[in-house]
């Protein structure tokens, strides 16, 4: 399903998936982002599931980003399928997740790897799997706790969105620059794309978003996102409870500093 810029509304995203459901008529399974990881970009899926299962095509989202960013009730989310990651923004250490299986679905769904342990219960299927390590596992009830202790999810956001906000303009005037053009109600709530300029001697590849990224924290410690969409290179601006504006003005003078003929 191609996506191009700019994006003027939800329906311009039903739309790509209707026209591709009907020139592929045979696809089984959707795969699709809650929030795209690249471009921040949070779909509709309340509208593009129920399209899809009109079909007969089951429907698998990729939550990476959502949890601890949107509401998330999964039953009336609908999809037959759901995954998501814990400790991009809900606190948790990494290799820690969720999945989702429609009840209907659970009798089809088995661990690649299996133990000694066979049970009809899709959690214990999950449960042992051989020898490993489920230290990170035992973050995640830790982590919801800790996201219930600072105020829940609207308190997040009560902080992060104006955070975000701030820095977006603040960034955007600095570098003369604008954000990716795509409708309000598609932007994730604590993430946004900031055009960079071409930067010579850089090719516009992965190679190259790697380069930008790792010139940046070589000179100044300073991490960033650095991706590419539809032929330009862009930041991926996020903000969270730990950011505070120093950070942001950190970020933008390291940018300036190593590409300020481009930026300025």
């Amino acid at each position: 399903m191609a996506i191009n810029l700019p994006i003027l509304s939800k329906q311009q995203l039903v739309d790509s998936l209707l026209e591709m459901l009907n020139c592929h008529r045979g696809i089984k399974l959707a795969i699709l982002d809650h929030i795209t990881g690249p471009s921040g970009i949070l779909f509709p899926i309340e509208d593009m599931i129920p399209l899809c299962h009109q079909r007969g095509v089951m429907v698998m989202v990729d939550g990476a980003h959502a949890p601890g960013q949107v509401e998330l009730n999964l039953e009336e989310i609908g999809a037959d399928f759901y995954f998501g990651n814990l400790h991009k923004w809900c606190y948790s250490a990494r290799g820690c997740s969720i999945l989702y299986v429609n009840p209907k679905h659970s009798d089809k769904v088995n661990p690649l790897v299996t133990s000694k342990v066979e049970c009809p219960r899709l959690r214990n299927r999950f449960l042992m799997q051989g020898s490993k390590d489920y230290t990170a596992l035992c973050s995640s009830s830790a982590a919801v706790e800790f996201l219930q202790d600072i105020g829940g999810l609207s308190a997040v956001k009560n902080y992060n969105e104006p955070m975000l906000k701030w820095a977006t303009d603040m960034l955007c005037k600095a570098w003369n620059t604008t954000t990716i053009p795509i409708h309000d109600s598609l932007k994730a709530p604590f993430m946004i794309l900031i055009k960079l300029p071409d930067i010579e001697n850089i090719p516009l590849t992965p190679d190259g978003s790697k380069a930008i990224a790792l010139s940046v924290y070589q000179k100044h410690k300073v991490h960033i996102a650095a991706t590419r969409v539809n032929g330009h290179f862009w930041l991926r601006l996020s903000a969270h409870v730990y950011n505070t504006k120093d950070d942001y003005y950190k970020l933008r003078d390291a940018l300036m500093d190593i590409y300020l003929p481009q930026l300025s």
